[in-house]
């Protein structure tokens, strides 16, 4: 096998990595419950990502401050927040649980609702997966990332 083949192999792995992921998109899911101490920040810091959000999924566990209220004047002004009030209390895993079976990207980054996010916290996580996926691929082959669970049931034991 000469060496070109090889090196041929490589990049054909590392453009069909990129491909995998280019255009990809990503939910941002957040819980909250009695948040509005903290809320505006964090929900600006995710709304000025460098890399485009496709939905921002909020589920609130039955907050009895102005949570809701921020939320929903937020939710106004930006479409990709989509806000979701429990009936009854859920709690933080149940709640979290919830809120992702309402996401429809192909990622999912949970963010807790006191967390301020850097501009470039998806993107760079995006670049770590990347790097991450080039070195799989010389061990193993990925048929989709959609295979890949994001979220198992085991961590959500309550």
């Amino acid at each position: 096998m000469s060496i070109y083949f090889l090196i041929l192999v490589f990049f054909l792995t590392f453009a069909e990595i990129f491909s995998i992921m280019d255009g990809k998109t990503v939910s941002v899911v957040m819980c909250t419950y009695n948040g509005a101490k903290y809320i505006r920040e964090q929900l600006d810091s995710i709304i000025s990502q460098t890399y485009p959000l496709h939905e921002i999924i909020i589920q609130d566990d039955c907050s009895t401050d102005e949570t809701v209220a921020i939320v929903k004047e937020y939710a106004q002004r930006n479409p990709a927040i989509k806000l979701y009030v429990n009936e009854r209390n859920l709690g933080y895993n149940k709640n979290f649980k919830d809120a992702a079976t309402k996401t429809t990207g192909a990622f999912v980054a949970i963010a807790d609702q006191d967390d301020i996010w850097f501009p470039e916290k998806i993107e760079k996580q995006f670049i770590a997966e990347r790097s991450a996926l080039l070195k799989q691929s010389r061990h193993a082959h990925l048929k989709s990332l959609e295979q890949l669970s994001l979220l198992p049931d085991s961590i959500y034991s309550s």
